[in-house]
């Protein structure tokens, strides 16, 4: 059966042009927090890339439609250095890099349930 949407969240590419073009006719959604690292793996350099519309997160949680490389590359960096000049070193429950903490499902949920809500 062929599906009738798919979602992602953080999610790595998976494919190369080829692949993507073979879900054009499938609704694709593709969410990424801030820094997340996941989404930018592997590198572009082989060849692999993301199919759908990208839903990006910035730093304050406001949500981009299709946002430029610029765009995420900026809130990308501001956001690094906003959560590493607040990071209290060894805190309990703390990961260190933003870029792990974006990864993680909780973060993900937390931001689309406040926008769902309308608070972003």
């Amino acid at each position: 059966h062929k599906p009738k949407a798919l979602y992602t969240f953080g999610c790595p590419k998976v494919g190369d042009q080829t692949f993507c073009d073979s879900l054009k006719k499938v609704p694709t959604f593709r969410f990424e927090n801030c820094s997340d690292i996941v989404p930018t793996l592997p590198a572009k350099l082989i060849g692999y890339r993301h199919p759908g519309t990208h839903y990006f997160f910035d730093k304050e949680g406001d949500l981009h439609i299709d946002p430029s490389d610029s765009t995420r590359h900026r809130h990308k960096a501001l956001g690094a250095l906003h959560y590493a000049k607040g990071f209290p070193i060894f805190k309990k429950d703390h990961v260190p890099a933003r870029c792990l903490s974006d990864h993680a499902i909780p973060n993900y949920t937390a931001t689309i349930a406040k926008h769902l809500k309308g608070g972003a």
